[in-house]
């Protein structure tokens, strides 16, 4: 079994597995009826702090304080992708089934929150970067932006993506967008007509909320 503390355990969704991530670097699956180990999965270099099942139960997502996120294959124990494009410990991970592809949601100690879609190819998954929180700026890779309500907010909602509140008001198709600004705050951001995205800063110095207007098609 594990060599050190074990934090977390995660049910598998048909009740018959355990995951288990421990201070010792790895994750094991438990047999529930015969407490046997059924696979070892070795590749974290520090603890696990979150372990999520997908709904089918075939994948194991790790994550942990080596800054990376770990997509393992519970039948083989083969590790099917590897994220670590991360600046700090990644605390905590949930998986969304979405109308176009699997995805997670990574939250790290350093505030921010990433989502990475999915794509299944055969024995691996190859893995984008839908949107992430980073600062002051909010980067965005085809996504579905409905509303945003200031940045400080982003760890509890970020983005209205499809399958969560409310209807999307516009599709960004093969886009990558960065919207910042270095000397103000994001207040709000909305999509009018003309396929126009505005944002309306709070400058430091107090001034009249002033709107920011770019093409989205730019």
């Amino acid at each position: 079994g594990h060599t050190d503390w074990v934090v977390p355990i995660v049910y598998s969704p048909s009740g018959d597995k355990v995951a288990s991530g421990g201070k010792d670097s790895t994750v094991r699956i438990w047999d529930v009826e015969t407490g046997a180990c059924l696979q070892a999965m070795v590749g974290h270099s520090k603890e696990m702090d979150s372990l999520v099942y997908s709904p089918q139960g075939d994948v194991v997502v790790s994550a942990s304080d080596d800054r990376t996120v770990r997509l393992w294959d519970v039948a083989t124990g083969q590790c099917r992708a590897v994220i670590q494009d991360f600046s700090d410990c990644v605390k905590d991970t949930v998986w969304i089934e979405t109308g176009d592809a699997p995805c997670i949601v990574t939250g790290c100690q350093d505030g921010s929150v990433w989502m990475w879609e999915l794509m299944d190819d055969g024995d691996l998954y190859n893995v984008r970067l839908r949107w992430s929180s980073m600062n002051n700026g909010l980067a965005v890779t085809d996504a579905d932006i409905q509303d945003v309500q200031g940045l400080s907010q982003l760890n509890k909602q970020l983005l209205k993506q499809r399958g969560a509140i409310g209807e999307p008001a516009h599709r960004f198709r093969d886009a990558s967008k960065r919207l910042t600004s270095m000397a103000s705050m994001v207040s709000k951001l909305k999509l009018p007509p003309q396929n126009k995205v505005e944002v309306v800063v709070s400058p430091t110095d107090s001034q009249p909320e002033q709107p920011v207007k770019q093409d989205a098609d730019a």
